[in-house]
């Protein structure tokens, strides 16, 4: 009489062979959506090729499902090299071709929470700002992203447009550029009676 028994080891090459199988799975699913999402690039630069002007409902309808794929491969495979990119560039299509400025937030604030060493945690968090301030108006918000920014990236090469942002939260950008004319106005003044 045979005994279907497994041995210890049998029963660790099961598992093993499920765990393989599992991540080869996961590897062809993560390799089939980024030949997806490359198809999805290569649509929505022909919707958005100036040179060849098309209907805005394509366009918006190739920036929708990238914008959708790049969330989802980042969300999915979120230890992939990609995925930040990806999280980052869904986040930017939102705020500026989709008109989902909250939507932006929640990718940007996963990026910079999420992927702190990455160079795009910095410019995320910037952006955050940005929104809060330009597209809300919620200049509270915006200070402390900004704030936040230059208290965990004092030598990022946007510390001063950071700067500049808080100093002029809540102005109109014809009363920053009245400010600045002004400005120039007093160094030229300034500069014409040193020379004399």
């Amino acid at each position: 009489m045979k005994s279907y028994f497994l041995s210890p080891f049998s029963g660790l090459s099961l598992v093993c062979f499920c765990l393989m199988a599992g991540i080869f799975i996961s590897c062809d699913s993560a390799e089939r959506q980024k030949k997806q999402i490359k198809e999805l690039e290569a649509a929505y630069s022909q919707a958005a090729d100036p040179s060849k002007p098309g209907e805005p409902e394509a366009l918006a309808k190739a920036t929708s499902a990238l914008a959708s794929a790049y969330e989802t491969f980042g969300n999915k495979y979120g230890q992939d090299s990609l995925a930040v990119g990806y999280l980052y560039r869904a986040a930017e299509l939102y705020e500026a071709n989709l008109a989902e400025p909250n939507k932006a937030i929640a990718l940007f604030e996963k990026v910079n929470k999420t992927y702190q060493n990455s160079d795009k945690a910095a410019d995320a968090l910037f952006k955050i700002g940005f929104i809060y301030n330009n597209t809300f108006g919620d200049t509270a918000k915006a200070k402390a992203a900004y704030s936040e920014f230059l208290q965990k990236y004092p030598n990022h090469d946007m510390r001063g447009s950071a700067e500049f942002e808080i100093n002029h939260l809540g102005m109109t950008p014809e009363q920053i550029l009245q400010e600045i004319q002004e400005k120039n106005q007093r160094d030229t003044t300034s500069q014409d009676s040193t020379i004399l």
